[in-house]
């Protein structure tokens, strides 16, 4: 699992799909459990804005790292995943690291 956090090694195009993909799902149920809470009252409000802000802070760092580690399997800088904090950028972004060919062929996924 910690692999997943890690910024070192490689990331193949099908675990970087399977990574937005699952981060999407859980950012999606995270926000439904918070507004089940926030409808039934205010301490549960405080408790799922907390819990909806821990998971995002992971689901960030998640994502991240996993665009690094495929940025560096398709031979280009880790330093490209700065375009993730432009709006708009973000999206066009992840589908292009999403769709470059892998670079280092014959190594394994560290």
């Amino acid at each position: 699992m910690t692999h997943y956090f890690s910024f070192n090694g490689l990331a193949k195009r099908q675990e970087y799909w399977a990574i937005i993909f699952v981060a999407f799902a859980a950012a999606i149920v995270t926000t439904i459990f918070t507004e089940a809470l926030i409808l039934i009252n205010t301490e549960g409000a405080v408790f799922g804005l907390l819990f909806l802000i821990a998971v995002c802070i992971a689901l960030i760092w998640l994502q991240l790292a996993t665009a690094a580690r495929r940025c560096r399997d398709a031979a280009i800088s880790p330093w490209w995943i700065l375009l993730f904090v432009i709006p708009y950028i973000n999206f066009v972004v992840t589908i292009v690291f999403g769709v470059l060919s892998s670079k280092n062929v014959g190594e394994d996924d560290v």
